[in-house]
């Protein structure tokens, strides 16, 4: 396989194969793997919209990136304290169980986030005056519609897909699959020696 790899070789499919490699072995984060595919599939004209929890992934990533904990708190705070003046008394208590129930586990916090909205939005209160609590639900809510088995089946679909894509001749797909099938073998034994 190496003696005819450069002879075949095409230098993005070969990165692609060492990333793929260097994600399965540990030495590639998921952030920045989900954002190699991602690059990859939108120069190959592959679109990501048969890919939903990769796409809720990245921009779980991107409201991440601007979210600042302080400014959450201080406007969490100020947004609570406006909207417990609001509520009716067993309003308030419905709040304050469902808080509980999140802390407990017994109440996922996304769906903490769409009741939390609804209670601002029939209060009359805005979250739009809070675009850092905001942005957070947003997160929040976001992050519950990934599934990680899902996240990964689609990787690899997306990587598979890749694969094909830039494979430019029948030669190079062969060589392709075969890697693809020792690099299964070489896990496979990695798997029987442990």
């Amino acid at each position: 396989v190496e003696v005819l790899r450069p002879s075949l070789s095409d230098s993005t499919l070969d990165n692609l194969h060492e990333q793929i490699r260097a994600f399965d072995g540990g030495a590639l984060d998921l952030a920045r793997y989900a954002d190699l595919l991602s690059g990859l599939a939108l120069q190959q004209g592959i679109s990501k919209d048969e890919f939903p929890n990769l796409v809720a992934f990245l921009y779980m990533r991107s409201l991440e990136e601007g979210i600042h904990p302080s400014t959450v708190h201080e406007e969490q705070a100020i947004f609570l304290e406006r909207l417990s003046r609001q509520l009716a008394p067993n309003q308030l208590d419905g709040l304050k169980a469902n808080i509980r129930k999140v802390r407990e586990g017994t109440l996922s916090q996304d769906t903490f986030c769409l009741s939390l909205e609804q209670l601002a939005a029939s209060s009359g209160i805005p979250l739009e005056e809070y675009p850092a609590l905001s942005q957070y639900l947003t997160y929040i809510k976001v992050s519950g519609r990934v599934t990680s088995s899902a996240l990964a089946e689609e990787l690899d679909r997306l990587s598979a897909r890749l694969r094909t894509s830039l494979a430019s001749s029948p030669e190079r797909q062969s060589l392709d699959a075969l890697v693809e099938q020792l690099d299964l073998i070489d896990k496979l034994l990695d798997l029987r020696l442990s």
